[in-house]
């Protein structure tokens, strides 16, 4: 049980990791990445989350949370868990679809609208 949990918390956290790489590597000279870095170079904390709590629904960049992602992970969700009866999996991959599956309810009450993203349309201009 406690295995399946971790699981369920990996499955769920790690999309999020592209965030990171959006920051560092693929987007890194957007604004929204300078601002992220300069506020980790300096330390200040405290402004960095209040950044990213206020901007991060505004970053339309991210590759990973589109419909094909979506469509990817409730895809293996449904061999692991019907079809090859392997629970872990099914659990890794139902908990990363619930994942984007939170993001698109979070952009329809935020926006009114899905961001841009959800249809392979990536903005890196760094919207801030």
């Amino acid at each position: 049980k406690n295995t399946l949990i971790l699981y369920g918390i990996t499955g769920n956290l790690l999309p999020d990791i592209d965030h990171i790489f959006y920051i560092f590597l693929y987007a890194k000279h957007s604004d929204y990445s300078k601002k992220v870095k300069n506020y980790l170079k300096t330390n200040q904390f405290n402004k960095l989350f209040k950044f990213l709590k206020n901007n991060h629904k505004h970053n339309t960049g991210i590759y990973s949370h589109n419909f094909i992602s979506l469509a990817i992970s409730v895809t293996l969700f449904w061999n692991f868990g019907f079809i090859r009866n392997d629970p872990a999996s099914s659990v890794f991959f139902l908990s990363w679809s619930i994942h984007y599956l939170y993001d698109l309810s979070e952009d329809i009450l935020f926006f009114k609208r899905l961001n841009p993203n959800w249809y392979l349309n990536f903005n890196h201009a760094g919207h801030v």
